[in-house]
């Protein structure tokens, strides 16, 4: 971990280390900055030089003299990353490589802040993970991000139905209402534990 005395720069936050990511043995790049009880994870988007230096460092400092420890994580194929060619989904490899991380690190009351393909990582990460919203994930930022667009992803499933409704603060439509989306939680009210399954099938139009 890094200090809070310690120079943020790119150079002085670098680490490698290597993770087991399903059957691939990889290294993954990641700037670690400041000290906390609590980490802000930040993912990158997908454009051309991007890395979680290269999109995130002008935060770095806000949320270090917050009192959080602050981690940027280079996706595989980017940055300093390995890289590697995704035949699959590359939202669920980075989210899988996400939870890697976390647990090489042993980070466990984190607020992850995903920007455009992060975000669909975030998303990703909530969708085979679900319980751990509101007890590992504290909170999220979703910026210029989306689920996909039709075709691209598989149809919203039961959990990324859950992590909207409750950890991005909207509600989808009950079963015979008519309508959009209704806001229903107020801003930063804490994130509920995620309900079974079961219940959610029944509540939501899915």
């Amino acid at each position: 971990m890094s200090t809070q005395n310690a120079p943020l720069t790119e150079a002085a936050t670098s680490h490698l280390v290597r993770l087991k990511v399903n059957e691939l043995d990889v290294q993954v790049h990641y700037n670690d900055c400041g000290a906390g009880a609590e980490t802000v994870v930040m993912l990158h988007g997908s454009g051309p030089g991007a890395t979680g230096w290269a999109n995130f460092h002008r935060n770095v400092d806000a949320f270090v003299g917050a009192g959080y420890r602050v981690v940027l994580m280079d996706c595989l194929g980017w940055g300093k990353s390995d890289p590697i060619v995704c035949t699959g989904s590359r939202s669920d490899l980075n989210a899988q490589t996400l939870k890697a991380l976390l647990d090489v690190l042993k980070l466990d009351k984190v607020h992850i802040v995903g920007n455009s393909m992060g975000g669909m990582t975030v998303m990703s990460y909530a969708a085979h993970n679900p319980d751990m919203f509101g007890e590992r994930v504290r909170g999220v930022a979703l910026v210029a991000t989306s689920s996909g667009g039709a075709g691209a992803v598989p149809p919203r499933t039961v959990a990324t139905t859950w992590f909207w409704s409750t950890v991005a603060r909207t509600e989808w439509v009950p079963r015979g209402t008519t309508g959009a989306q209704v806001t229903t939680s107020k801003p930063g009210a804490p994130c509920a534990r995620a309900p079974s399954q079961a219940a959610l099938r029944e509540r939501y139009l899915l």
